[in-house]
C-alpha cells in the first residue's frame, strides 16, 4: 500500500501525542481489534500495524523495557519509537 492510499483510509481516532496520552490510548482501545498507523511528525515515515486487542498491543509500545529488548522485538516501529521519543509520533486508529 502506496502512502497516499494509506491516507486515504477513514480514520476512526487520532492521537495527536501519543506520549501525554498513553493512558487514553490504552483504555480507550482496550479489546478493541483494529489497525493503526504511528506516523513519525519529524519525517513523516508510516508503520502500519494491527491487533486483536489494541489496548495490549498499545501496553507492549508503551513499555519501554519492552521495546528495547531485541529478544522480544527488532521491529522498526520499536526502533524508532526509541529514537525519536513517543512526543513525536501521533497514533491512528483506522
Amino acid at each position: 500500500m502506496k502512502i497516499n492510499e494509506i491516507k486515504n483510509l477513514k480514520i476512526e481516532v487520532i492521537y495527536s501525542n501519543t506520549d501525554i496520552m498513553k493512558n487514553q490510548i490504552i483504555k480507550e482501545n482496550n479489546k478493541k481489534s483494529g489497525v493503526y498507523l504511528w506516523t513519525n511528525i519529524i519525517n513523516e515515515k508510516i508503520y502500519v500495524g494491527s491487533s486483536i486487542n489494541l489496548g495490549i498491543r498499545f501496553k507492549d509500545y508503551f513499555n519501554y523495557s519492552h521495546i528495547s529488548n531485541p529478544k522480544r522485538s527488532n521491529s522498526n516501529i520499536h526502533k524508532a519509537l526509541i529514537k525519536y521519543g513517543y512526543s513525536n509520533f501521533q497514533l491512528e486508529i483506522i
